[in-house]
């Protein structure tokens, strides 16, 4: 079969030529749409769950939403751990999906096991009213017979719309609605809690200091010990260019300063673009390096430039190949994955160099039977197709085996796995590309 194929590309040069031509501009165009990133995505495929209960101890966070919570999404389908962790007012469940699940998918199916156990959960933890720091005193609250619950209820349900039926008026319909929600501190200090024996209403107003403040301080962030400051963290979405992300978001960090206070300053604590450009830029040296160094020595054992010039375009044809599979497979160029393709640029060029010297001997030695005579153009594709042939299976067939020597690193699971699956698909790829360019 290798022999056959071999055969038609010599009589087809043509078509072949054009067909390597588009393949190295698709790889081209993928090679520079390809994310970049410093090392491969190691975290799991998770999804977070976040519950307020507000005002609850740990224990009760724990017997009433966060254990219902976890026990129910241990039936989602391809979730391989469920971690549950109760604090006061708040309950958080990670849901750990195998690998390679996708990550939307997994929210979907995260979202309908959530719609079956709302039932199951406090009515208070469905609304995260925040924490219980307002400013309640509980002497006005006992004075009057009211209790905190019921300070929590009345507020909710003053903060409502309700519909009601329509109203058919001169041939037209007008629909009735009570909207009530709260919209001024002088809303809130009207919402009727209960009344006096005298028939007064009592209020928010009379037992409550109602104003806008700042929710409870849980924490403190310090910066280089230098005073307090405020702390964020930018989540970049899963599969996303972090090169292009990280370079976005100063464009609107930027745009952002404008608009503060003057004297505060945005000032950035960690930021992996360095990171990454310094090791895109080492590992693409080196791969310069690399092809130059297997350029030099083809050139000088070969001692022929156009046969040297054979083995060497096949090398960053092979890599575009593996840039191309890349791009649609989904993995960015990483130490990792561009370190699979430079260990295997000396391997790449060993079939071509095979190739291209067994053609050199069959020539002379048809020089050595026809002394004198003048070797044509028919006679030498003759020639070399018959050299092609005589190796081409044996080649194919060396590179594959080198091909699948790395086959055992896709049996690793866990972060191992997705650290050393995309060095062991590169490797792959531009094996198996450099197998096809062979014959």
């Amino acid at each position: 079969m290798i022999a056959r194929l071999i055969r038609a590309c010599i009589a087809n040069r043509v078509p072949v030529l054009l067909g390597v031509a588009a393949i190295a501009a698709w790889g081209i165009w993928a090679m520079l749409r390809t994310p970049l990133d410093a090392i491969p995505d190691l975290s799991d495929v998770q999804v977070i769950i976040r519950t307020t209960y507000p005002g609850q101890a740990p224990e009760i966070v724990e017997t009433q939403v966060t254990y219902p919570l976890a026990t129910t999404m241990l039936s989602v389908p391809g979730a391989r751990t469920v971690r549950g962790y109760s604090m006061f007012g708040d309950s958080f469940v990670y849901v750990l999906f195998e690998d390679g699940t996708d990550l939307y998918w997994a929210r979907s199916r995260v979202l309908e096991y959530l719609n079956q156990v709302q039932a199951r959960l406090p009515k208070e933890a469905k609304t995260a009213l925040g924490p219980d720091a307002t400013g309640v005193g509980w002497q006005k609250l006992r004075a009057f017979n009211i209790t905190h619950a019921k300070v929590v209820s009345a507020i909710r349900n003053a903060n409502q719309e309700t519909g009601g039926s329509v109203l058919e008026l001169a041939e037209a319909e007008y629909m009735v609605r009570a909207s009530g929600y709260l919209k001024t501190l002088e809303d809130f200090r009207s919402i009727p809690l209960a009344t006096t024996d005298d028939g007064i209403p009592v209020r928010v107003g009379d037992v409550a200091t109602v104003q806008i403040g700042p929710e409870v301080r849980r924490g403190i962030t310090d910066l280089n010990g230098d005073g307090e400051v405020a702390g964020g963290v930018i989540i970049m979405r899963s599969g996303k260019n972090a090169l292009e992300t990280i370079n976005a978001v100063k464009v609107k960090l930027a745009q952002l300063k404008a608009s503060l206070p003057p004297g505060v300053e945005i000032v950035p604590t960690y930021d992996r673009s360095e990171l990454i450009k310094r090791a895109i830029e080492n590992l693409r040296g080196k791969l310069i390096e690399e092809l130059v160094i297997v350029a030099v020595v083809c050139a000088m054992f070969l001692s022929h430039l156009r046969s040297a010039l054979v083995a060497i375009v096949s090398l960053p044809l092979g890599i575009l190949v593996a840039f191309l599979v890349m791009h649609y497979q989904g993995i960015n160029a990483n130490i990792m994955s561009l370190g699979g393709i430079a260990i295997a640029i000396g391997a790449m060029v060993d079939a071509a160099i095979v190739m291209i010297e067994n053609a050199h001997k069959h020539i002379e030695a048809w020089h050595e039977t026809h002394p004198g005579a003048e070797l044509q153009a028919s006679e030498r594709w003759q020639v070399i197709s018959h050299a092609a042939v005589q190796v081409g299976p044996a080649l194919f067939t060396s590179l594959l085996v080198i091909t699948f020597s790395f086959i055992p690193v896709f049996t690793l699971q866990a972060q191992e796995g997705r650290l050393f699956a995309p060095l062991a698909f590169t490797k792959t790829y531009s094996m198996a590309a450099a197998a096809g360019l062979a014959v």
